[in-house]
Formats: structure tokens, sequence, C-alpha cells
């Protein structure tokens, strides 16, 4: 197993699922009830920390770049970065789900604020609770306290699920976006 390889599957080409070895270990200890909350938090900041570099790396768009270094001034101006970055017009809106936690969102939009232009990165809050019926059956999601800042048209919409459960969470946050923000470029 690599880094690089993804498990085979029947849910299409836009799902991908990593075969990696440390990623499946951690997560594996990430559903071990004796794991410390510390120890809890730092496994979920890597797998998160990787999950964004995997995906980042094979889902944004690109750019052909030439960037000085700190080396041009010690060999006579051929210190250059020459290769592929990502695009830095590349207009990102990462999605936190409050109901199940702000790290992985707060991860993700670390580690891109880190590569991409400060002004093209945006981070949205969704405030999702459950709303249940007299019998405690849910029978939707409230989202009253949500902080959405604006549209998504044309943007990748990156939602870190911060449950990793039956994806409804996830699939209840697009649904929110498309019917009330614009039409994303691409969803991660």
């Amino acid at each position: 197993m690599s880094s690089n390889a993804e498990v085979r599957h029947h849910y299409g080409p836009r799902v991908h699922i990593l075969d990696d070895a440390w990623l499946a270990t951690a997560l594996a200890r990430l559903g071990s009830p004796d794991v410390p909350r510390l120890e809890l938090l730092a496994l979920i900041r890597s797998v998160y920390h990787s999950l964004l570099v995997y995906a980042a790396g094979r889902e944004l768009p690109t750019v052909g770049a030439e960037i000085p270094t700190r080396m041009r001034e010690i060999h006579a101006g051929e210190g250059v970065f020459r290769g592929r970055v990502l695009d830095p017009d590349t207009q990102l809106v990462i999605v936190d789900i409050i109901r199940g936690g702000i790290v992985p969102a707060q991860i993700c939009f670390e580690l891109i604020q880190a590569v991409l232009p400060e002004a093209n990165v945006r981070l949205d809050h969704l405030n999702m609770s459950r709303v249940v019926d007299e019998d405690g059956r849910v029978t939707g999601t409230d989202l009253t306290g949500s902080k959405v800042g604006g549209s998504v048209e044309g943007a990748t919409l990156v939602i870190p699920d911060p449950m990793g459960a039956t994806g409804s969470t996830v699939k209840r946050a697009i649904e929110h976006y498309l019917g009330e923000f614009g039409r994303p470029a691409k969803i991660l």
C-alpha cells in the first residue's frame, strides 16, 4: 500500500477511498473507547491534515509557476522554484459543521490559508441540530445561528465531515448551499 493508493469501489469516479495503512490505523484508534481526549484530538488533526493534503493536491486547480527562492541571492539569480502549484486564484469555501465538531474544518482552513491568498478562502459555520417530533423521531435539521459568508457560485466547497457516520449531515449541508447560495464549481 502507498499513500497514493485508493480502494476499489462501486460508488463512481467522484468518490475516493484512500488505501493508506497509517490513516486506517489512526481511524481504528479514533474509534477506540479508551483513547484519551488529547490523543483523540491529535489523531483527528493528523487525519484531517492528511486528507486535506491528498484532496487539495489532486482536486484543486493548478498552474505553472516560477517563484524566486531565498537561494536566488546566494547563487546569482539561479534560485527559482519551477513547477505546478495550486492556482492562487482558486476560490475556496470551507464549511464548519458545528453539530459534529469544529476541529476538521479548522484544520483544513489553517492548512489551506498557508498556501492560498487569504482573500480567496472563506470559513462558513453551519450550526446544525436535529428537529424531532413528539415521539423523538428525527424529522429535519435546524440551521438557526449558521453563518454563511455569501455565494459559493464558482468556488470549491470543502465540507470536512466532522462525524464520519451516515453522511446525512453532509448531504443536508450540500442541499443548504445549493438551495440558497449558488452552485459551486466543485464539492470536496
